[in-house]
């Protein structure tokens, strides 16, 4: 578990708090975040949001899987999009490529880049 705090700047501005948690179990893996954020101007641009995932690690390079994230704020209801993603992974770098909604007209993608260092002692 890793809780983190932070600052959105840009047409929001506002103050944000929450954690990431990370199971893994043989080849399966489980990730979810939780955050809070408070806007500095209009009460009603503060949201939750939560975003979940299930991969199963197919080999060392891929993995594929599920996710569904949640928006909820004070003037709407909540949002639910829930998606498949697919990952490769080289060296220290994974590239996620999620469809979120991808059965609709309304389907959208999210494209990452990871870098994590590993350390050896």
């Amino acid at each position: 578990m890793t809780p983190f705090a932070g600052l959105v700047l840009g047409e929001l501005k506002a103050g944000t708090v929450g954690a990431n948690v990370s199971l893994d179990y043989r080849k399966m893996v489980f990730s979810s975040e939780s955050q809070i954020t408070v806007s500095a101007e209009d009460r009603g641009r503060n949201f939750i949001f939560h975003w979940w995932e299930l991969g199963y690690q197919a080999t060392a390079h891929f993995y594929a899987g599920i996710a569904l994230q949640e928006t909820h704020n004070n003037s709407a209801c909540d949002k639910w999009d829930p998606g498949i993603q697919l990952g490769f992974s080289y060296k220290e770098w994974t590239f996620p490529v999620y469809a979120f909604d991808p059965m609709s007209g309304s389907r959208y993608f999210v494209l990452g880049a990871l870098w994590e260092k590993k350390w050896h002692k």
